[in-house]
């Protein structure tokens, strides 16, 4: 999953942003895989001995797949970032900038996803008419997806949480 940004910016380890402003802000790409964000900002801020509160990011990702987001920490220094990643075996972190704001949480355009699909239950004939079949319910909504409404937007403490979301 990488976001994409509102100039069409995609994210990834090759994205290389030039904010030559300065600030108080560290801006820079995280690299994650098998952690959704949150728990990837707490390994973070332990690792850095900063609370999670100095962290901002434009959006959660899924812990189930390898993303790449731009996030933002209040007087981070790059060195310190890179230093205690350099051995992390699920995040690191690429393009390292300053800037006078926050990353906001909302402050991208959208994502994209490469989908694996791994061991049908249907033959790959059944599987390509299906799959037509779907791409073309996409082509009618500029391949739009609206948001999940789900465990990873509302949480699990209750467990009704996902059917409020779908209702709301």
């Amino acid at each position: 999953v990488k976001e994409i940004w509102g100039n069409g910016t995609i994210i990834d380890s090759t994205t290389n942003f030039r904010l030559t402003e300065g600030g108080l802000y560290l801006h820079f790409t995280l690299e994650k895989e098998g952690l959704d964000t949150l728990s990837a900002i707490q390994i973070l801020s332990k690792l850095l001995h900063c609370p999670t509160k100095d962290f901002c990011f434009a959006g959660i990702k899924d812990a189930n797949a390898r993303t790449f987001q731009r996030v933002s920490l209040w007087k981070g220094e790059p060195e310190k970032v890179k230093s205690v990643l350099a051995t992390h075996p699920r995040l690191k972190a690429y393009s390292f900038t300053k800037a006078r704001y926050q990353i906001r949480l909302g402050a991208h355009w959208g994502n994209q996803f490469i989908v694996k699909v791994r061991r049908l239950p249907i033959n790959i004939s059944d599987a390509k008419k299906r799959f037509s079949s779907l791409y073309s319910e996409l082509e009618q909504t500029q391949f739009v997806i609206p948001n999940f409404f789900g465990f990873q937007r509302f949480g699990n403490t209750r467990f009704i949480t996902h059917i409020v979301g779908y209702y709301i």
